[in-house]
């Protein structure tokens, strides 16, 4: 029996081309997520498979597998005989952990990817209380990190810091108040759940509904567009609800020092690669925070946009990820529908209404201060939806 040609581990392969591409530095999400991946160890995995993806992602690794597991090999290797050498599709949704890809063109080295994820495991056991969270990274590079290091699993450092959710790309509340993450089997019930995908060639689309924070928030939904006809900027939207009077927080984390451009605008800019963060919000602010001490030699950064909520009404976070600092212009309007966001000409429609920020608000802020889409079956009751119409600008505009 070929263990390497088992539809275990193909799809194997082709999640770790997803979420460990070609020069990626770190993982996505849980313990240990920080560090680099082994590319040895995955140099040897596709090696022994004939597959187009196998084939591409070998070729574009680098280097080679550990000798003595070469000396073990087949000779010659199984991926020598691909004839056909083909990168996956640039995006990818796994339901049954919650986990979504989304990439500019994953055939590129300058690729930009946006991990998201909403789980059905929660923060049980190695995963973390980061359900809705985000990474990205552009070239390899990460921009928006998971903060922290993994010590040992339960340390004291874990438990209150590395763990929980303020140490994430996402949703906190009233000083870094975040899902809950104690318990054993509990955490398997405050977990999220993708309720929405689509992939299109203009777009990338997903939804995430987290109940990980059990009871103190009525709603949590979280929907991302990554928009490839606008420059692949990324569009986030958060709702949120509860019974009370809540400051809400969007939390960033980058591995340099964030530069705090406006209330409203932040830059992160590493090694050549940028992403300018702006709130499309008309009373959501920025402020740095300090969290406990990274580990010698890495430097981590950290901030939130704050918006107070009085407890009676939906809040939103409506903010622009700006891949490259481009700074495209912005327009939110009001529409039949709800509200139309337009960035750089590519617009999309999402129901309900917001205050919006002023049009000056919404410029660029430079104060100081050929594979199928890979869609596997859906779970039941699973909607695939843009939840909204996304419209790309005409050809040459």
């Amino acid at each position: 029996m070929n263990f390497y040609a088992k539809p275990w581990a193909r799809g194997f392969l082709d999640f770790a081309i997803q979420f460990t591409p070609p020069g990626s530095k770190t993982h996505a999400f849980g313990d240990g997520s920080e560090t680099k991946p082994d590319t040895p160890v995955f140099h040897a995995f596709g090696s022994r498979m004939v597959s187009p993806r196998a084939a591409w992602y070998v070729s574009r690794l680098g280097g080679s597998e550990d000798t003595l597991s070469l000396l073990q090999a087949p000779y010659p290797m199984p991926v020598a005989d691909t004839r056909v050498v083909s990168p996956p599709s640039g995006s990818a949704y796994y339901p049954s952990i919650g986990w979504v890809s989304m990439h500019s063109d994953i055939a590129l080295g300058a690729r930009s990817s946006l991990y998201f994820k909403s789980s059905p495991y929660g923060s049980f056991n190695h995963s973390h209380g980061d359900q809705n969270g985000l990474l990205l990274s552009v070239a390899g590079q990460p921009l928006l990190v998971k903060a922290g290091w993994y010590d040992w699993y339960g340390s004291p450092y874990w438990s209150d810091w590395y763990h929980q959710t303020r140490s994430q790309n996402a949703i906190t509340f009233d000083g870094g108040k975040g899902q809950l993450v104690n318990g054993f089997r509990e955490q398997l019930q405050r977990n999220g759940k993708i309720i929405g995908y689509a992939a299109q060639p203009s777009h990338d689309f997903a939804e995430g509904d987290a109940a990980a924070y059990g009871g103190q928030l009525t709603m949590a939904r979280r929907q991302v567009w990554h928009l490839r006809d606008a420059g692949n900027a990324i569009l986030v939207r958060d709702r949120l609800a509860a019974t009370v009077p809540h400051t809400y927080e969007f939390n960033l984390h980058a591995p340099v020092a964030m530069t705090v451009e406006s209330p409203s605008a932040v830059k992160i800019a590493i090694n050549g690669q940028s992403v300018c963060v702006r709130s499309l919000n008309a009373d959501a602010r920025f402020s740095r925070w300090i969290g406990p001490g990274a580990k010698t030699n890495v430097v981590e950064d950290h901030g939130a946009f704050y918006l107070p909520n009085d407890g009676k009404s939906t809040a939103e976070f409506l903010v622009l990820l700006d891949v490259g600092c481009k700074r495209p212009a912005v327009q939110v309007s009001a529409s039949a529908a709800g509200r139309t966001i337009t960035v750089a000409g590519q617009s999309v429609t999402v129901e309900g209404a917001a205050q919006p920020a002023s049009q000056s608000s919404l410029q660029p802020a430079l104060q100081s201060a050929s594979q199928p889409v890979m869609l596997p079956a859906l779970q039941p009751g699973l909607r695939l939806s843009t939840t909204g119409t996304v419209n790309s600008p005409a050809p040459g505009k």
